[in-house]
């Protein structure tokens, strides 16, 4: 057989191959649509990732509650000029100026993010924190320095520690107590509360009292009492 007569087996043999592997091709994609439409997708770019919210089951978390927020996380919106303010400087918020010290307060009522109130306590060699109590507890943290504090319990039990930095003490609510600053360097606390705690001063509560009632408990005549309004006061030598 010539080569002429040859070539139009070799067109016919090639055209076949060709239509077998676009007939091949075809039904692979129409498979591939097929299994897209038996599961819902319009498109693979479009699948969504299920939330735990729409789980099939909503009871599938119940017994580890941890695991699920008490309150939903609120973001603030896209393109929101608002900044979230999520940070406070005591020392330029509210600073209360003493003879024994500084005290300055990030509460609540400022700073709406937080859920106690705060304050940084700054104690001068040779000053204390005056006696007081508070209507909830409170937290202290030793920033620097060294300190004491004193604690009169329940049961009007006086107990005191020394404080290094780093340490943290927890006073009771109702439970008077003062914070001395120990060694020749500013002692620095940070004190944590509910908020919307209140304060009482020792020192208020002594010089509402009858100065008669007074003499008889300590059995000595005493002078006119001028009271010092300061929360830090220099102790005396």
């Amino acid at each position: 057989m010539g080569l002429k007569k040859l070539i139009p087996y070799v067109c016919f043999i090639m055209i076949g191959i060709a239509l077998f592997v676009l007939g091949r091709s075809s039904a692979l994609n129409a498979q591939s649509l097929s299994h897209l439409e038996q599961l819902n997708v319009s498109s693979p770019a479009k699948v969504e990732i299920a939330q735990p919210n729409r789980l099939s089951n909503p009871n599938a978390l119940s017994n580890n509650s941890d695991l699920t927020p008490k309150q939903p996380i609120l973001l603030a919106a896209a393109g929101s000029t608002e900044p979230l303010k999520f940070t406070c400087q005591p020392r330029q918020v509210d600073v209360h100026n003493y003879s024994g010290g500084v005290i300055s307060h990030c509460k609540k009522k400022a700073f709406t993010i937080a859920e106690t109130d705060s304050a940084r306590v700054d104690i001068k060699p040779g000053a204390a924190r005056s006696p007081h109590w508070h209507d909830t507890w409170e937290e202290q943290i030793l920033i620097s320095g060294k300190a004491k504090t004193v604690l009169i319990d329940n049961k009007g039990q006086v107990h005191e520690e020394v404080l290094e930095p780093g340490m943290i003490s927890f006073l009771p609510a109702g439970w008077p107590h003062w914070s001395e600053a120990m060694g020749n360097e500013t002692v620095s606390f940070f004190f944590i509360f509910p908020a919307g705690y209140q304060t009482f001063e020792l020192g208020d509560s002594v010089v509402s009292l009858n100065p008669n009632v007074m003499q008889s408990i300590i059995g000595t005549k005493l002078p006119k009492i001028a009271q010092n309004r300061d929360a830090l006061v220099m102790m005396s030598k």
